[in-house]
């Protein structure tokens, strides 16, 4: 609940302050590509008598950023992520997932640009969709859901290289939801690099 309450608040200050950072910072837009590395288990089975759990490995991401002044709406997208066994006999590979996240955010930059360099911090909260694919009809598969959407919390770190109207970007993004017991403890990481376009 802490972290959901901490979402709120980022996005409530927000809002408040978009009119003047919007007019002072313009409007960007910025692509990025890069890897999905997952720091949390995938989902437990609430009702399994192995007490299987599966888990997913790192593949590739993509992402987008539309900013707005302090505020962010962020999206990032994994495909092809192998989903593994854990106590399923002579099963190395139960299935494909894929994660879709979005997110409304406050941009935090806590010290001025260095030179060209301009460090910042990104919290926020939306949503978590997560979909999985079986090789094959098991008990697993009645286990987890084949598509589920959950709230999460969004926290990064970053910074751009300015280049005139174009930016190069670097961030790693922490998109953190809750598990079966309802604890905050399902990470969804993202490293990316991107082009910020300045809009206008």
């Amino acid at each position: 609940m802490q972290l959901k309450g901490l979402a709120t608040s980022v996005i409530a200050i927000g809002l408040a302050a978009l009119p003047a950072g919007a007019v002072a910072q313009g409007v960007s837009v910025t692509p990025m590509i890069g890897a999905y590395v997952p720091a949390g288990s995938f989902g437990e089975i609430r009702q399994a008598a192995n007490d299987l759990e599966r888990e997913r490995e790192s593949t590739f991401g993509l992402g987008l950023n539309v900013e707005f002044g302090l505020l962010r709406a962020s999206l990032a997208y994994a495909t092809g992520a192998q989903i593994n066994e854990s106590g399923v006999t002579d099963r190395e590979n139960l299935g494909e997932g894929s994660v879709l996240v979005g997110t409304a955010d406050l941009v935090i930059r806590p010290i001025p640009r260095l030179l060209v360099v301009q460090p910042y911090l990104v919290a926020g909260g939306g949503f978590k969709n997560q979909n999985f694919d079986y090789d094959d009809e098991t008990d697993v598969s009645d286990a987890f859901p084949d598509d589920a959407t959950d709230p999460t919390v969004h926290l990064g770190i970053g910074a751009d290289v300015s280049l005139g109207r174009l930016s190069i970007v670097a961030e790693i993004s922490d998109f953190i939801s809750r598990n079966n017991d309802d604890d905050w403890k399902v990470h969804d990481t993202f490293g990316f690099v991107g082009l910020k376009l300045r809009v206008f």
